[in-house]
């Protein structure tokens, strides 16, 4: 899947991504608000992306997308679409370096996959799960009309905000 905005690229992660997935994973802000992955060299991350990342698109085209800045050609972020065992609906995710924050690339990344998971995957109704703490996060699904839920334990121990969105 490649979907081409007029600032964005989004396309399939692939294993020549993992110097900027190694960036990613190591950020403050991607360990704060998301998770804390525990890969630190470029292989661990290579070996991470093929044996985990990568095979989530055979599964009925849902996975991360590498999001690119169409003007520098160079990875900036991740969006993803995936179903989650603990959950009934599909779930949609970002993040992004601090190059790629507060430009407006989350909204416009997620806003495409939004359609994507209408138009493509037939979705009648998605979810967005974040940090309490990540406001940041909060207010780009709020300006996508995500609705607020409610603090929803998803994985053990760990609170989220979790948003939905009706189609």
């Amino acid at each position: 899947m490649r979907i081409q905005t007029e600032r964005l690229i989004l396309r399939e992660v692939k294993a020549s991504d993992a110097a900027f997935y190694l960036d990613l994973f190591k950020d403050p802000g991607f360990i704060a608000n998301i998770n804390d992955k525990g890969l630190n060299n470029v292989q661990q991350v290579k070996h991470y992306l093929e044996k985990k990342v990568i095979p989530e698109y055979c599964v009925a085209g849902m996975g991360f997308f590498t999001v690119i800045e169409a003007s520098s050609n160079k990875p900036i972020g991740v969006s993803s679409i995936l179903q989650r065992k603990e959950t009934a609906y599909k779930d949609i995710g970002y993040a992004f370096l601090p190059a790629g924050r507060g430009k407006g690339y989350a909204t416009e990344a997620t806003r495409h996959m939004m359609y994507y998971a209408n138009n493509v995957l037939k979705e009648s109704k998605i979810i967005a799960l974040t940090s309490p703490k990540n406001t940041a996060s909060q207010r780009v699904l709020e300006k996508l009309h995500f609705t607020y839920v409610g603090l929803k334990e998803i994985q053990k121990e760990k609170m989220d905000c979790m948003y939905e969105y009706n189609f």
